[in-house]
């Protein structure tokens, strides 16, 4: 006997179960029952009574569609298991509708009981938001996919590498859709096209904004001589990872982890730009130029990164020195120092950033590195904290250069230089300016 025809079973005898109650408590209150009695009663029968179901999917967007009224909705879509696909074979029905279950079971969970939702294809859904204002479901709609998204990566976790949640909101006309075709396909049809739309004028505006983007330099101040050495580049990263982050939820042809490689490859490029003007101009500035180590050590952006490292005249590399962002925990620093010395000899030298609370700075400390930096914007205010913690960093960085960056208040500045920070760099030191600033002399008497 399946489980499946004994939960059937058991369904089916609640409900007669509670068919046959309701038909008893409809009888008339025999003459003996106190009126508390038959209040109780009354509760009981109200508390039995059947609601009437839900509409379905099909039948609210027929409704809808009919009266010629808007209809939010959004598609939901299962994306990058083609490959997997190819290998399962006559298996993958199987597997995709252990997939798809999973799904549907995130999918019921966040939905509201005036929503509905139904299968559209091979690994996609339809689900129609009954009561919600466009925001709200796009909200409602994000958390779907996040929830789903971690459901499937905890329960298969083959997939974890290449498993999408895409997601669309729009409002549709009901009265435009494709009378030829079924409402669900004609719905889904016009979902994807909207997509379409959004993302060619997502493309068209982070285009826009790559071209006006301009860098930013913020003067990098060496404590012992006295003077400005460096020009960190700041480049306005938020809006433009806005733009593509939506276009990585929108667009398959977006890979993971390209946004932080795209912006790599603004920033280094517009800085060569600024620097190419310097020289022009008999200007000379050494730049420090900021990248994520994820994009060094991802095939599919280590090359392009590299190409353009590569087109760097060689005359112009002794100005140019990179400072590696993003030295998690979880990364292998080995497999990071293998892809440092693959950059190192394209640059002048090469800074890595990590925390203050970092054991790894030993390692990095015994590597060819130049430089080692921290940050301390989320720390704005100097402590005894910081003061040990700074002190203790400078310990294990073993005689090798340290640059402190983000310090914004003197009190910052000063704490650095006691600890014996050698480069601090922070609207304290210097305003970020529109060039590249040359060495000079900075005093800076507030600090003694």
């Amino acid at each position: 006997m399946s489980v499946g025809y004994v939960f059937k079973r058991l369904a089916d005898l609640l409900y007669a179960g509670k068919e046959r109650n309701r038909f008893i408590s409809k009888k008339p209150f025999p003459p003996w029952q106190t009126g508390a009695s038959r209040a109780a009663s009354r509760r009981r029968e109200a508390a039995e009574t059947v609601l009437p179901k839900p509409q379905s999917f099909d039948e609210q967007i027929s409704s809808l569609a009919n009266a010629k009224k808007n209809i939010l909705a959004g598609s939901l879509e299962l994306i990058g298991l083609g490959e997997i696909k190819a290998g399962l074979g006559d298996e993958w029905p199987l597997f995709a509708d252990h997939v798809v279950h999973l799904a549907e079971q995130e999918i019921r969970r966040s939905l509201d009981p005036l929503d509905s939702f139904r299968r559209h294809g091979d690994l996609n859904f339809l689900v129609h938001f009954g009561h919600l204002d466009k925001e709200k479901a796009q909200r409602k709609a994000k958390e779907t996919t996040d929830r789903i998204k971690a459901t499937l990566i905890n329960k298969v976790p083959a997939i974890a590498g290449v498993i999408r949640v895409r997601t669309f909101v729009g409002e549709v006309d009901g009265g435009t859709l494709d009378a030829s075709a079924t409402l669900a396909d004609a719905l889904f049809a016009r979902l994807v096209q909207m997509r379409v739309e959004v993302v060619d004028d997502l493309k068209a505006r982070r285009m826009s904004l790559a071209s006006a983007i301009r860098v930013r330099f913020s003067p990098v101040w060496r404590s012992g001589k006295e003077l400005t050495i460096l020009s960190r580049c700041i480049i306005d990263r938020d809006y433009y990872r806005d733009l593509s982050l939506r276009l990585y939820e929108l667009d398959e042809q977006v890979e993971n982890g390209s946004v932080s490689a795209e912006i790599d490859y603004l920033t280094l490029t517009k800085s060569l730009e600024s620097l190419h003007q310097l020289r022009l101009s008999g200007g000379v500035a050494v730049l420090l130029i900021p990248f994520e180590v994820s994009t060094i050590c991802s095939p599919s952006s280590q090359e392009e990164y590299l190409r353009l490292l590569k087109t760097i005249p060689e005359s112009y590399r002794k100005f140019v020195v990179l400072e590696a962002h993003g030295l998690d925990e979880q990364l292998n620093l080995d497999e990071c120092l293998r892809q440092f010395a693959v950059i190192r000899p394209l640059v002048k030298s090469l800074v890595a950033k990590c925390a203050l609370s970092d054991a790894r700075v030993v390692q990095l400390a015994e590597s060819d590195i130049w430089a080692i930096s921290v940050d301390l914007a989320d720390r704005p205010v100097p402590d005894r904290q910081i003061v040990l913690d700074l002190s203790q960093f400078i310990t294990l960085c073993r005689g090798k250069e340290t640059l402190l960056m983000n310090a914004n208040t003197l009190g910052l500045v000063r704490t650095g230089i006691e600890s014996g920070v050698t480069y601090v760099e922070g609207t304290a030191v210097h305003l970020p300016t529109r060039e590249p600033r040359q060495t000079q002399r900075a005093r800076f008497s507030p600090i003694g």
